[in-house]
């Protein structure tokens, strides 16, 4: 949250931050403890602002969120339950935005490099991510991505369960929007998890990711047919049949996917 007036203007965040819009106008230089008393002043001022702001809301003091508005709030700094009171304050045991930057830049590099196939690289800079953000999930997210498409999957298999463990931790900061729908990343390491064990022949343990995948999205053609080959290298050939069926519902030109679909009939002996 902040407040800006003609000259300036004050951040109230985890490290408060005051700027001289005048003399400053890029804000490079934080005013806040040369100026601390008119920091505190637009602290105070923007605190009440805040609360008469909320106070509005009904003539309770507490106002009602869902979860996801919940943890917008307190991705912001504001410290709250399932209500949030009109007492606002700033929680400063959480991180500051502005040390996340780096991290950012880091994810930006990395599709990049990958988008260019310059997957050594990518995985040098998975591995200062690692080193500053060990407990960010996508950290792990990024480096299972890297190291499954460079080939790598026993390492892609650990940090892809490890962003998958990371996420159910509720008390896990993470750097993207609190209301932040993992199911698309989830889905992805499920994905990857299942291509690194069917690579490295564990059979079951495809299954289990592959169908996980598709409890998070039914309609994605891919994970089916990668699916139907696991069934069928397990012999389970009904099985491989009914997901290459789905692949040519979701995608009827999927000329692999009848030649498949040929050899295992034939197999059964389902020659008509």
């Amino acid at each position: 949250a902040g407040s800006v007036s003609e000259r300036w203007k004050y951040i109230d965040t985890t490290r408060p931050e005051l700027y001289d819009l005048v003399h400053d106008p890029h804000e490079e230089k934080n005013l806040v403890e040369g100026e601390a008393k008119r920091a505190r002043f637009m602290r105070d001022e923007l605190r009440e602002l805040v609360s008469k702001l909320l106070s509005n809301v009904g003539s309770d003091s507490r106002v009602e969120l869902d979860e996801k508005t919940r943890r917008i709030f307190e991705s912001l700094g504001y410290v709250g339950t399932a209500a949030v009171n009109t007492g606002v304050g700033i929680d400063r045991s959480k991180p500051d935005p502005k040390d996340l930057i780096g991290y950012h830049t880091y994810r930006v590099r990395i599709a990049t490099l990958m988008y260019r196939e310059r997957l050594d690289e990518a995985k040098t800079v998975c591995e200062k991510m690692l080193v500053e953000w060990p407990h960010i999930p996508n950290t792990h997210l990024e480096f299972g991505r890297v190291t499954f498409k460079k080939g790598e999957f026993a390492e892609s298999i650990v940090h892809n369960s490890r962003y998958l463990a990371l996420i159910k931790q509720r008390d896990v900061q993470h750097p993207e929007s609190p209301a932040f729908n993992h199911k698309k990343p989830t889905l992805v390491a499920h994905d990857n998890l299942g291509g690194a064990y069917h690579k490295l022949g564990l059979l079951d343990k495809a299954v289990e990711h592959y169908t996980a995948a598709l409890h998070i999205k039914p309609d994605r053609p891919d994970v089916h047919n990668n699916l139907g080959v696991v069934y069928f290298e397990l012999g389970e050939f009904d099985k491989a049949i009914k997901h290459w069926r789905e692949v040519l519902r979701l995608e009827a030109d999927w000329l692999q996917v009848y030649d498949n679909l040929a050899i295992v009939l034939y197999k059964q002996g389902r020659i008509e």
